[in-house]
This record gives structure tokens, sequence and C-alpha cells, in this order.
């Protein structure tokens, strides 16, 4: 006899053992061994930490007598903007949902699907959605989930910095070179971009005044380069004529 209740947030490492027990089952041993699961059991974890709490995931366990964990739902939710009403639209998708090999056949995971679905029913849900194995299709079916054949999808991969991240490399610096932005100050961690220097470089700009090494001067328009203006000798009175 087993009893359901929800996951809390002080079942997340349970939670993230458990799945890691789920995606090795689903993932086979060949593909377990190249990709093992326990490589992102400190990102579930971070994960669940945050959704749990928030209520962006739900989760359900199966608990037998002894109290432990024999199987496992969740859901998270997505809200989305209206569309056919000027009502709330919110979207659940099932995922994790996993028995363990000496508790299937008994309509554990039926019982656990029951209430995920009679808690997006009472909390407006407008539709729920999962990915379906061969094996699980039949109980989605009797529990009224259809096909869906109207949407695409466009795998995108892994980012390089998650792919650097998986190896245990640092992401990489998105800021520009020091040849093309000025190189950020002192202090802890990247911090803020520093704005460019406005200024024009030393060959198109007067020095700077020495009395104010960082005020820059406005050149005098008045006076052209020394190789475009003609040399004016020594300078007349007013009125003065030719000497």
């Amino acid at each position: 006899m087993v009893t359901i209740r929800v996951v809390t947030p002080e079942d997340v490492p349970l939670l993230v053992g458990l799945r890691t027990e789920f995606m090795r089952e689903m993932r086979g041993p060949v593909r377990a061994a190249a990709e093992p699961p326990e490589l992102l059991a400190e990102a579930a974890a971070a994960y669940f930490a945050r959704a749990v709490p928030s209520g962006q995931y739900r989760g359900w366990f199966a608990v037998d007598a002894e109290g432990d964990v024999v199987a496992m739902v969740g859901c998270f939710f997505l809200e989305r903007p209206p569309m056919e009403t000027p009502v709330r639209l919110v979207e659940g998708r099932i995922v994790n949902v996993y028995t363990r090999p000496a508790w299937r056949g008994q309509g554990i995971a039926r019982r656990l699907l029951e209430e995920a679905i009679a808690f997006a029913r009472a909390n407006d849900v407008r539709r729920l959605r999962l990915g379906a194995t061969d094996a699980g299709r039949p109980l989605y079916e009797s529990l009224g989930f259809r096909p869906v054949l109207t949407e695409m999808e466009l795998p995108l991969g892994a980012s390089p910095d998650a792919a650097r991240r998986r190896k245990g490399g640092p992401p990489t610096d998105p800021r520009p070179k020091p040849d093309t932005w000025p190189m950020p100050g002192p202090g802890p961690g990247p911090g803020p971009w520093p704005t460019p220097d406005p200024r024009p470089k030393p060959d198109t700009w007067p020095s700077p005044d020495p009395r104010h090494p960082d005020r820059w001067p406005t050149p005098d328009p008045r006076r052209p380069k020394p190789d475009t203006w003609p040399n004016l000798g020594p300078r007349r009175s007013p009125g003065a004529g030719p000497g």
C-alpha cells in the first residue's frame, strides 16, 4: 500500500536522486556510460531548489509503508499571453513519470497522474502536455491525453559555454578583446563594462591642459594646421603702410 504526498523543498536531494535513477534507465547502459546522468545532479538540484518553493515545479511522491519513495511524477508550469479569451493562460508539462521496477503494474503511476491532473484543474491550468514513450502511451491515452500534430520543434543544441561548463571549464568572457574595448577597472568579478574613452587619439587632438589633466581643451577653430596657413610675418601697426 502506498500513499501520495507533495514534494517539498526539503525533498530536493531525494528528488534529484530519483530523477537520476530515472534518467539512467531511460538512457540505457550505453548512453548512460557515455553521458552519465550524475553530471546533471548539481544543475538539477539548483533548478529544483528554485522551482519547488516558487511553485513553478510541483511534484508528487508515492511512498510505501516504511516511508521510502517508490514512484514520482512532476509538472512545471508556464504562463502564456491570453489567446482565445482575455483570461490568464497557464499551461503545464508533465515530466519524470517514474516508478521503481519492483512497484510497477500496480497502478501507482496512474494515481500520481490523477493527482497532477486534479491539481491542474483546481488551479485553472488550461492544458497539460507530456512526452510519451511507447510503454506509457496507453496509460496517457486512458487519462484523456491525445497526440498533438500542429507543433514543430527547432533543436538549437548546447551553447559553447554550456559545453565548456560540462567539461569543468570557465565560461567564455563575453567582453571584447582589449584592442576593441577598454579593459575593465579593478575589482572582483567582471563588473559593469566601462564606457569607451570618447577622446580621440593624441595625434588627432591637442595635448591635455597640464593644469587640468582630466580636462581636454577645445581646439581653436580659427587656427588651421601649420601646413595650411601662410606665414604672417611680424605684426604691423594698424594703418601702417608698406615699409
